[in-house]
């Protein structure tokens, strides 16, 4: 296959294709243990449709500051602890900060009242992103420093997994595929499809291309999403569903 780069003999390719919050769990755990390599030679190929590695699309750096989390910043970790069974080795406690205590610390560094929060103060998606983002740079790096291993980020989306006749898989984007995987892991969150195969989402392309209204498939990221929404006082805006992502939308439009 054109693009495919051929396998180096003994090194073990891993692809993640999703580079959100659990690619970032998944670096930490491979930083942690892949000191069990002894020698061995490990590639990690890591794909973001968004480019935003560590955060993803749905935790953007960039996303809109009325956008919340449906958790409290002391319930939120980037790495395993002692509730996790069989995840030894663990990091130390100061370096498994919760997002509270990332915050506090952003806070304690900068001054920004945005991140005096309290351990019950649901935080905002942007900052979830941020701190995300800073743990999958320290994770990779941390990977990159092990002999034998290579870590390489893809700001691009998979568009197929191609089984080998050796039973790997060639991982297919909108770049080409970039590398022949041993194993693919799939944390791709929240996807989304264009659902015109689909019953429900057919009735809405019917009803927008009868009355002229906008159909929105998928709110992320709001800002560029919602952008096609030309709103008025008198507008009415429908939400199918009414999870965070609506209210999300909700505080967003309002």
């Amino acid at each position: 296959m054109a693009g495919v780069r051929p396998r180096r003999s003994g090194a073990f390719r891993l692809a993640v294709v999703g580079g959100g919050p659990r690619a970032t769990y998944a670096l930490e755990r491979l930083a942690m243990t892949a000191g069990r390599l002894r020698g061995g030679r490990l590639e990690v190929h890591v794909y973001e449709l968004a480019g935003e590695f560590g955060a993803g699309m749905v935790h953007s750096v960039t996303q809109s500051r009325t956008s919340y989390l449906n958790r409290a910043a002391v319930q939120i970790g980037f790495a395993a602890d002692p509730t996790v069974t069989g995840a030894e080795p663990l990091r130390a406690p100061e370096d498994r900060p919760t997002l509270h205590e990332w915050c506090r610390r952003r806070f304690e560094e900068t001054g920004d009242p945005a991140f005096d929060l309290e351990s019950t103060d649901a935080p905002k998606r942007h900052q979830h992103g941020l701190a995300l983002r800073e743990m999958f740079d320290r994770y990779a790096a941390e990977l990159r420093q092990v002999p034998g291993v290579t870590v390489a980020l893809h700001p691009e989306e998979v568009t197929d997994l191609v089984p080998t006749e050796d039973g790997r898989l060639d991982v297919v984007s909108t770049g080409g595929a970039h590398c022949t995987a041993d194993q693919v892991l799939l944390v791709t969150g929240h996807s989304s499809n264009s659902g015109s195969d689909l019953a429900g989402p057919t009735a809405y392309l019917e009803f927008s291309r009868r009355t002229g209204a906008v159909y929105i498939p998928s709110a992320y990221p709001l800002k560029e999403n919602l952008a096609a929404l030309t709103l008025t006082p008198d507008s009415v805006v429908g939400c199918a569903g009414l999870g965070l992502t609506a209210i999300d939308e909700i505080l967003h439009l309002t």
